[in-house]
């Protein structure tokens, strides 16, 4: 979903990089780097698969692929029983700690989205 927006968005500037995979012999992998009014989405490309690796947003105009983005109201994306009006940064994260999003928040709506996938 953020690629096929990403794609079709106006004044994106798209950076690439060909890496060989070290799994796969004589294959080569692509990390797609898309950079918007100070956002950026990164993308791990091989030839059967596209995974998001790195995130950083902090403009409206991208929702993520639940459908939220900065501007919305925290609310709106979790439960927010735990969350007060001062909370700041609200951090998810995997057991091993490979994978994680960040919210910062304002007031309750959310400022930057900070995703960081593990890709091997």
């Amino acid at each position: 979903m953020i690629y096929n927006q990403m794609q079709s968005m106006e004044n994106v500037e798209l950076h690439k990089e060909v890496f060989i995979n070290r799994h796969v012999e004589n294959t080569f992998d692509t990390v797609l780097k898309y950079s918007f009014n100070n956002s950026h989405v990164s993308f791990y490309q091989t030839e059967s698969e596209l995974w998001v690796i790195r995130m950083d947003l902090n403009s409206t105009g991208i929702k993520t692929k639940f459908g939220f983005g900065v501007g919305d109201k925290f609310c709106s994306i979790s439960n927010c029983q735990s969350i007060n009006s001062n909370t700041r940064q609200f951090v998810l994260s995997e057991t091993e700690g490979l994978t994680s999003i960040s919210f910062e928040l304002e007031n309750g709506i959310v400022t930057n989205i900070k995703y960081s996938g593990y890709n091997d």
